[in-house]
């Protein structure tokens, strides 16, 4: 095969795959529960280097009853879903948030569901390529002045 085929064959695997990460983060509109997602963004859904819990369940549930871990999770979602701590607050106790509105707990999961992938990809492009990381931060930067 020559060079210019195999060029566009891997043009075609590159978009191919882009559209397929697309359509998994953002179109199966598969949403995330604020008690996952807080778990997975402060890292206690996270793996140690053989792919095993770096933390147990009940190590997890200790770390959720600790002084300031439910202020942090409601701090973090009411800046990510743009609306007040007290609002989050009337979620319920602890990290449950067992009485989000009906009317909008599929909206706020299926956001935080898109800021969840974007923190998967962002963890995964470091591990590979962190020039190209840098390259997207500058993006941003720029599309954000």
């Amino acid at each position: 095969m020559n060079t210019k085929n195999s060029i566009s064959v891997n043009s075609l695997n590159k978009v191919d795959l882009t559209k397929k990460i697309l359509k998994t983060s953002v179109h199966y509109n598969q949403g995330i529960h604020p008690k996952i997602f807080c778990r997975r963004w402060f890292g206690l859904e996270a793996t140690n280097e053989y792919g095993r819990p770096r933390f147990t369940e009940a190590q997890i549930l200790a770390i959720e009853s600790e002084h300031g871990y439910r202020e942090k999770c409601i701090n973090l979602i009411a800046r990510l879903l743009k609306i007040k701590p007290n609002t989050i607050h009337r979620w319920g106790k602890g990290v449950s948030f067992d009485k989000i509105p009906a009317d909008k707990q599929q909206k706020y999961e299926i956001y935080l569901g898109y800021v969840d992938s974007i923190r998967i990809m962002t963890t995964n492009l470091t591990e590979l390529d962190e020039v190209l990381l840098f390259k997207l931060l500058q993006q941003l930067e720029k599309k954000n002045s």
